[in-house]
């Protein structure tokens, strides 16, 4: 899913989807904070950008509902835009956190 947004508006409308719907939810990998723990951030190049000055965001969240297995989302942000990737085809098991949260995303919010 692709969607015309910040990232970081994105990661909130994301979070908030989620907590009210009370999922529990770990975000197991940050980039920004990866990158924030670096000795020299310059010797790791944006792969967009090409510079040393990062804007991007790769952030891994585990989605966990009882009694399944978490649901891994990735949000990829750059530009002024959002990928969410999800496991391909959720499973029966999965089907109502999918839809929940395609279906919050995709609705424009008001201002």
């Amino acid at each position: 899913m692709q969607l015309r947004s910040s990232w970081q508006d994105v990661a909130r409308r994301l979070d908030s989807i989620l907590e009210d719907s009370g999922y529990g939810v770990v975000k197991s990998f940050d980039l920004q904070l990866a990158r924030q723990e670096l000795q020299d951030p310059a010797s790791c190049p944006c792969p967009h950008h090409g510079t040393a000055e990062c804007t991007c965001q790769y952030l891994v969240y585990l989605v966990y509902a009882d009694g399944v297995k978490p649901l891994t989302l990735v949000l990829h942000g750059y530009d002024n835009q959002t990928q969410i990737a999800m496991e391909t085809e959720p499973d029966e098991e999965h089907s109502l956190i999918y839809r929940r949260i395609t279906q919050d995303l995709l609705i424009p919010q008001s201002p």
